[in-house]
């Protein structure tokens, strides 16, 4: 785990024996290659596990040791069983892997439901979600599926003992773009967005009576001081994003309201929980929070941050509008991060197809890697994995890559943008 890079993969089959009672569990591991590691050695690899049938738990916690590339391990006494097991992996997160466990939309449902594990409810809930948004990516929209979600999320938020604050902000936490993007061969980044947003905007009206009662009563702890109220934080800012994409007008309010208070985290998640909607709140919050935290440079650059990340129609104009700002500092690591981390999040304005978001921020690369090779050797990065998008965005990004490396660039510039290329 020290000295060999990389995250192992572990892959997971089962044979079920009904007549027998036995369900037979293979284990597989492997740790893809790396330039200075090209030959991986097995990991000694803790698995905690329990057995699931039907939405009820059959058996204590097992510890299962994988130490070699190839392992089993059989269950016996399950002759009571109606229908095929399935498990309940890595609980606790007793490994921090990759999964490859086949199971089935019922059995994922099951165990976000029903798994008194909350780290294996989260990897169900996440595992569904992931399905839900690239099945709409591709068109397709099982509401039969995504209803059933719904409904549990539905119990989480009417249950008041049995998450804290903090579980179930992350329950609720649909899965980061760049794992959506890893279940997409030709990866889609506009329809990953716009699937996201209109799946936001689904939870937020079917939801809507539970997520502001959960909001009442959470309010009491939301201004304790840390580490005290950390999750009903959360959980808010969560809720205020699912809100206010529904196009809740009170939230829009509160939204505004509360960047006007002194909690810089819940001022953040409320820009943050605006930023996709285009409405007066929006532009409300941003001058207040500009005016209150202008002579701060610390601080500004969260605004410097959500403004590049806004998906306007004229948003790349709007960012070269920031880069010219009399507050923004050109030499500054954090004001940098800020803007061009914002624009690489916004995947309307970065990913638009006719390549004028990469072209732009390879331009800024090009102009920091002049005074700061370091911040722009990291920058560079934003084109990694370049050759998995559609032909649309794969060939632009070529193109800027191509472009750019065809200039004077840093050493370490120069060498990243290589391996980019190469890969």
């Amino acid at each position: 785990w020290y000295y060999q890079s990389g995250t192992p993969t572990v892959s997971v089959s089962q044979k079920w024996v009904p007549e027998e009672g036995i369900l037979k569990v293979f284990f597989s591991q492997k740790t893809d290659p790396t330039p200075l590691q090209k030959i991986k050695s097995p990991l000694v690899i803790p698995i905690s596990m329990a057995i699931f049938s039907e939405g009820k738990k059959l058996q204590k916690d097992n510890l299962f040791i994988l130490k070699n590339s190839k392992d089993s391990l059989v269950f016996k006494g399950l002759e009571h069983c109606k229908k095929e097991p399935y498990l309940s992996l890595f609980r606790e997160l007793s490994a921090p892997v990759k999964i490859d466990y086949p199971i089935g939309l019922d059995q994922l449902l099951s165990l976000m439901k029903n798994d008194d594990n909350v780290f294996s409810k989260w990897e169900a809930s996440q595992s569904i979600a992931k399905k839900i948004i690239i099945d709409r990516v591709n068109g397709l929209t099982n509401i039969e599926v995504e209803d059933s979600y719904i409904e549990i999320l539905k119990d989480f938020l009417q249950s008041d003992n049995v998450l804290d604050s903090r579980a179930l902000a992350y329950l609720l936490n649909l899965p980061e773009r760049s794992d959506l993007e890893s279940c997409q061969d030709l990866v889609d980044p506009i329809g990953i967005y716009l699937s996201i947003i209109s799946f936001q905007k689904k939870l937020g009206k079917a939801l809507a009576y539970e997520l502001k009662k959960k909001l009442l009563r959470v309010k009491p702890n939301l201004t304790k001081s840390w580490p005290e109220g950390q999750g009903e934080r959360l959980l808010t800012s969560v809720i205020w994003l699912w809100l206010s994409i529904a196009d809740d007008k009170p939230t829009h309010i509160c939204a505004l309201n509360a960047v006007k208070e002194d909690s810089m985290t819940l001022s953040k998640a409320a820009l943050n929980a605006l930023k996709n909607v285009n409405c007066q709140e929006r532009d409300l919050a941003l001058e207040i929070f500009y005016k209150r935290w202008s002579k701060r440079p610390e601080v500004l650059d969260a605004w410097f941050s959500i403004c590049a990340s806004i998906p306007r129609s004229n948003g790349l104009n709007h960012i070269h509008e920031l880069i010219k700002h009399p507050l923004f500092d050109p030499l500054a690591p954090n004001a940098i991060r800020a803007i061009l981390g914002g624009l690489e999040n916004n995947s309307i304005i970065f990913h638009a197809k006719d390549g004028s978001g990469y072209e732009f921020i390879a331009n800024q690369i090009l102009a920091i890697d002049k005074r700061n090779p370091i911040i722009a050797s990291r920058f560079v990065k934003v084109f990694k994995g370049w050759r998995k998008y559609l032909p649309v965005h794969k060939d632009a990004m070529s193109e800027t890559i191509n472009k750019l490396y065809a200039n004077k660039l840093s050493t370490n510039t120069k060498e990243i943008l290589e391996l980019i290329r190469a890969n």
